[in-house]
């Protein structure tokens, strides 16, 4: 966990944490437009300083979208509602408990603004989903019956040197991750990966799937510098795959996001301008997906106070998210906020 101070300096983890409890008090007072630019600044904390489509950034939208319900603001609420249905569907799964949440929280939403037919659609899948949650308990019994075969396969077969082997000690750690065993899982997690790399080479391109594993393990765990270490690695295999790969976005996301955390921006910027150029190739250069990487490589140079070099990304991210997403989309108006100050960085 990362600590409250480092160096004098408060950690923008714990400063997000503090801006967030102290707007849920001061909307609780009715102190709404206090509460509101608290709230609104948590949201920008977690975009800098973590994954800015990760479930810290859904989290915030949502309680700045239920300050605004609160302050009758719904066609606001939406926005953020819809935005953050959209990370937490991708972090925790289209039928976890945090999207059901959200599922509520926007019928409700809909209903005040009038459109019935959007509400009970959404109720409808609030039901289809609470209802297929009883049969979750056979898919567990399935997933328990896996690891108990694999078990008992790579006990029984422990002097076995061969790729099937490794291919199912890979398969038991995801197993073992699912069920909180971290313990268990590294250690399946880097016989595996020693194996793979005995019967296929490190260079070889299958050994992309036990790095990208442990990697994403490793971040999990918070072994920032062992993940790093790990996707370094896969991205000299996914070198020997045509750029068009999604291995090499996915790859290089990951190791622009990793380096950022780490405050290595010398090493993130030239992947966020790698990903980028990959993103422009795959969906042509106005597509979103390309804005967020433009605005993501503005928040680097922010934090390099480099805001000259900031302020032509954010315009050109704008340019992007009003043609794509409208000038109302919380996208748009958080990336106008931050343009604005760097411009007053610029200007001071």
């Amino acid at each position: 966990m990362e600590e409250e101070v480092n160096d004098g300096e408060i950690s923008p983890v714990y400063l997000s944490s503090l801006f967030g409890t102290v707007g849920k008090v001061l909307g609780d007072l009715e102190f709404t437009d206090e509460a509101l630019s608290c709230l609104q600044y948590r949201l920008e904390l977690c975009e800098a300083h973590s994954d800015p489509d990760g479930p810290e950034v859904g989290q915030a939208m949502c309680e700045l979208a239920a300050l605004y319900c609160q302050a009758g603001r719904f066609g606001t609420a939406e926005g953020f509602y819809e935005q953050a249905l959209q990370m937490l569907s991708s972090a925790y799964g289209e039928e976890s408990a945090q999207v059901v949440q959200v599922l509520e929280a926007l019928s409700i939403v809909y209903k005040k603004l009038e459109n019935d037919e959007i509400a009970d659609s959404l109720l409808t899948k609030i039901y289809a989903i609470k209802q297929s949650k009883n049969h979750k308990t056979s898919a567990s019994n399935v997933l328990k019956s896996r690891a108990l075969e694999l078990e008992q396969f790579c006990d029984s077969n422990t002097d076995d040197q061969s790729l099937e082997y490794a291919s199912k000690l890979n398969e038991l750690a995801v197993i073992m991750t699912v069920y909180g065993d971290s313990d268990v899982a590294e250690e399946l997690f880097m016989r595996s990966l020693e194996l793979h790399e005995n019967v296929l080479g490190e260079g070889h391109p299958a050994m992309l799937i036990p790095l990208r594993n442990l990697g994403a393990f490793f971040t999990q765990e918070n072994k920032l510098d062992w993940s790093i270490s790990l996707y370094e690695k896969a991205l000299e295999v996914v070198a020997q795959f045509p750029e068009t790969h999604p291995a090499h976005v996915d790859i290089i996301n990951k190791l622009a996001l990793l380096y950022g955390e780490q405050e290595r921006l010398d090493a993130a910027e030239p992947m966020q301008k790698k990903l980028i150029e990959l993103k422009e190739k795959e969906n042509g250069p106005d597509h979103v997906s390309v804005a967020e990487a433009v605005n993501n490589l503005a928040v680097i140079y922010c934090l390099k106070h480099s805001y000259d070099c900031a302020l032509p990304l954010y315009d050109r991210a704008l340019k992007i998210y009003k043609e794509n997403l409208g000038l109302n989309h919380p996208t748009f108006l958080i990336t106008v906020k931050n343009r604005q100050l760097a411009m007053d960085l610029v200007q001071s």
